[in-house]
């Protein structure tokens, strides 16, 4: 017979272990009484790093999930909404001054009347345009040091 899975132990605090055990939480039942009981151990010796953590869009379903809300989590936290990742000299190394960049976009790509334009920048329809530049307004809105909220 197998003995149900009644606590939980996370080792590590940061963003990873508390998300992880407000997750679990939420969704083993820890304020039941017949729920998982969830504990977290972090060290004291180890202090907030602060260089600019960052998550990708799904972090915005995990908070929604563990009835976070984004404001006053995004407030508190001191936090900025995050375009993309631009990747400087990802492939190429520099020549001079002259850097090489890709953006990984957190948009999907435009459609025009439905019409996904994503393959048309594979079969090579918008020539030398990066395809963040030729599909999205990301990379646009990055150089430019703008965001949508």
């Amino acid at each position: 017979m197998t003995k149900p899975i009644d606590e939980v132990l996370i080792v590590g605090g940061g963003t990873a272990g508390w998300i992880t055990a407000a997750y679990l939480a939420r969704k083993l039942g820890a304020n039941r009484p017949d729920g998982v009981k969830i504990t977290l151990i972090e060290s004291s010796q180890i202090g907030i790093i602060g260089v600019g953590e960052g998550t990708i869009p799904t972090i915005q379903t995990t908070m929604r999930e563990i009835g976070v809300d984004e404001a006053r989590f995004m407030r508190g936290a001191g936090a900025s909404f995050k375009q993309g990742i631009k990747f400087v000299d990802w492939t190429t190394a520099p020549v001079g001054d002259v850097h090489s960049h890709y953006y990984h976009s957190f948009s999907r790509p435009h459609t025009l009347r439905g019409l996904d334009l994503a393959p048309y920048w594979l079969l090579g329809c918008a020539g030398d345009t990066s395809f963040s530049e030729a599909v999205t307004l990301q990379d646009t809105v990055c150089e430019a040091g703008k965001g949508p909220k």
